[in-house]
């Protein structure tokens, strides 16, 4: 089975979690070396470890008090005595051979996984795992200045000077060194890799050339529909002034929405037509918001109907092209930007393959790309270790990528009918600039196995915090997702659910508050 354990702050999740890695060590002979533990934190890591250690020691002991004593003799049907010698053989193996006692970071697991394939990787087994992506990201982007000077960075030179002039037009600096330092931070990002995933190849081998055609289809679908919009609103005006009319003798004055017609006449060209508002949309097909007095002028109603048709034409022109040209615009507003970004990436991996590095948060990316399709086994076969048992902590924390590695892990072994379990609270989701997605626990997880192989418990007895600060949370955070849910809704009772079990979580921010 895979448990599911969700238990929020105070609730007890890091004792339950102990109590069943403690149970699988009885399980059978040097469980400790085939059962791995994930925490996020070097930290979380150590005092899990510490805790584990302890109550085996306790355990061990005899006349001692051990809240998992009971459990264990339940779940191995024997009495205290051999629980208790158990223990203490259990414990002198763990010291005896204690780099097999795998209570890991989830980095370090992937490291070790990864350390294995460096061949295939294209890396030496000595590899370093660089920390500091951002002095990576300086030095690609210190070369591509310096080899501005070459004739094949030409283009690069001219998506420059371009986004240089675009800056001082938007009044920043012309110095774009740090904001483009702050683009290329956006590479290592898990959602530019997965963005970059959905492009195949096609993002690496992408040339100059394809990006310049790529930026002239845009600029392609930007004036035409700029053309057609102007074309329009000319037409508009052309109607109203042959009938000896302004637009100012319509209802509203100044204030008209017939103005409208003005604006499309005089196109900006830079992207900035704009939708039509709500009161325009209202002229359509009703003339009696086109007058202010209690009988229609004989000149306006001279024109209805042409005008009409015109404002027909307008409104059905941006409910059918509008969406493509506010994304021709946005796209092609960067489209600089991902000819830069282009050449930075590829200088990354170029120096990454000099000082023969890995950056730390290419790890998920590079070692999804290795199990990707592949027999489990194989890999754990490469490491040299045969793991059984999965328990991961802080759930809520994991990745859309780092979920992808551990996911083929967790089928293979609920198909050999064995024991992994899952801890955490998607209330507590805190990791999200690093990636995290709190919708895998919140329900996602549920449909990636069969309904027979999952099992979820929630953990609703807070034992951390006073009675007023959980009946307080409880009622607050209930509301809180209540009016959240009105705000985003989508998917209907997610957000309720997310925040269903309410123990106390974020007490010390409310104790802090109140």
């Amino acid at each position: 089975m895979l448990q599911i354990f969700k238990a929020s702050a105070g609730a007890g999740k890091t004792h339950r979690l102990t109590g069943e890695y403690i149970k699988l060590l009885f399980g059978q002979p040097y469980a400790f070396k085939h059962i791995l533990a994930v925490t996020f934190t070097n930290k979380a890591t150590d005092e899990m470890k510490q805790r584990i250690l302890q109550e085996l020691y306790v355990l061990s002991q005899p006349g001692t008090s051990s809240d998992y004593l009971g459990q264990i003799m339940e779940f191995t049907g024997r009495d205290e005595l051999w629980v208790r010698g158990r223990a203490r053989e259990i414990l002198i193996s763990i010291l005896h051979d204690y780099t097999s006692f795998r209570v890991s970071t989830i980095d370090k697991f992937f490291q070790m996984v990864m350390r294995s394939f460096a061949r295939e990787l294209g890396k030496m087994a000595t590899y370093n795992v660089e920390l500091d992506k951002d002095s990576v990201l300086a030095k690609a982007v210190d070369r591509m200045f310096s080899d501005l000077d070459t004739p094949e960075s030409r283009k690069l030179l001219d998506w420059l000077i371009e986004y240089s002039l675009d800056a001082v037009d938007k009044g920043s600096s012309w110095n774009v060194k740090g904001e483009i330092m702050r683009l290329g931070g956006q590479l290592f990002s898990e959602e530019f890799k997965l963005a970059m995933e959905a492009c195949g190849d096609s993002f690496e081998k992408s040339s100059v050339a394809e990006v310049a055609l790529l930026k002239g289809n845009l600029k392609g679908i930007v004036d035409a529909f700029e053309k057609r919009a102007a074309a329009l609103g000319k037409e508009g005006l052309d109607i109203i002034v042959g009938a000896g009319l302004s637009p100012e003798d319509f209802k509203g004055g100044s204030r008209t929405p017939f103005k409208y017609l003005g604006k499309l006449a005089q196109r900006s060209g830079n992207g900035g037509v704009e939708p039509p508002g709500a009161s325009f949309l209202a002229l359509h097909d009703d003339i009696g918001k086109w007058f202010a007095g209690k009988k229609c002028p004989a000149a306006i109603e001279g024109i209805y109907i042409p005008l009409n048709e015109v404002v027909g034409k307008i409104i059905g022109h941006f409910e059918a092209d509008y969406r493509e040209y506010a994304s021709a615009c946005a796209v092609l507003a960067n489209v600089n930007v991902l000819g830069i970004l282009n050449d930075i990436y590829a200088r990354v991996l170029e120096y990454c393959r000099e000082k023969n590095i890995i950056l730390l948060s290419e790890s998920a990316q590079l070692l999804n790309r290795i199990i990707d399709g592949s027999d489990t086994p194989f890999v754990y076969e490469k490491i040299g270790v045969q793991l059984e048992n999965y328990m991961l902590d802080e759930f809520q924390d994991t990745s859309s990528l780092q979920w992808r590695n551990f996911y083929p892990l967790l089928k293979n072994s609920l198909d050999e009918k064995k024991d992994n379990l899952i801890v955490g609270d998607v209330k507590q989701s805190i990791y999200r600039w690093r990636g995290s997605d709190w919708k895998i626990l919140g329900d996602e997880i549920f449909g990636q196995f069969r309904e027979d192989e999952v099992s979820e418990e929630h953990l609703d007895t807070n034992y951390r915090s006073g009675a007023n600060i959980v009946e307080f949370n409880n009622g607050f955070f209930d509301f809180c997702a209540k009016e959240v849910q009105m705000i985003y809704n989508d998917n209907g009772e997610e957000m309720q659910s997310a925040f269903a079990s309410l123990p106390a979580f974020l007490y010390k921010v409310v104790v802090i508050l109140c």
